[in-house]
Parts: structure tokens; C-alpha cells; sequence
């Protein structure tokens, strides 16, 4: 987590900005605000929309069902 709240998310391949990031029961986390890093090793700053951040800490999270791949 960044001192500004954004969570720092390691990717498996580059999402779009502004794409929702949901847990494993489909429940919102947070939207991509920026991608960082390499494109072969990206991370994601991420906008908090929850208050159970303390639950995603060290979890897996995915990429909202539906939306299109770029």
C-alpha cells in the first residue's frame, strides 16, 4: 500500500486504466489509476473502493468479468 492509500498491485499482463479489480467472490476492490513499471513486469496503482483493504493485502485479485481485453 502507498503512503497516498493507493494500492500497488503486480500484474500478470497490462489492464486498461480504469478498469475495476474485483476479490475472489466479485466484490469491487478498486479502479486502475496508472500502470507502472515494465511492460514485461507491470504494476498498477490502484484507487480503494472499499474499506476491507485489509482483507486483499497479499491476495489475488482479477480484472471485472466483462469487461473487453485491449
Amino acid at each position: 500500500m502507498a503512503h497516498s492509500g493507493a494500492l500497488i498491485v503486480k500484474l500478470q499482463r497490462p489492464v486498461p486504466v480504469g478498469a475495476v479489480l474485483v476479490d475472489e467472490r466479485g466484490r469491487p476492490v478498486g479502479r486502475v489509476t496508472s500502470l507502472l513499471g515494465p511492460v514485461a513486469s507491470p504494476y498498477a496503482s490502484v484507487r480503494v473502493m472499499t474499506d476491507r483493504v485489509k482483507r486483499v493485502l497479499g491476495k489475488y485479485l482479477y480484472l471485472k468479468p466483462g469487461l473487453a481485453q485491449g
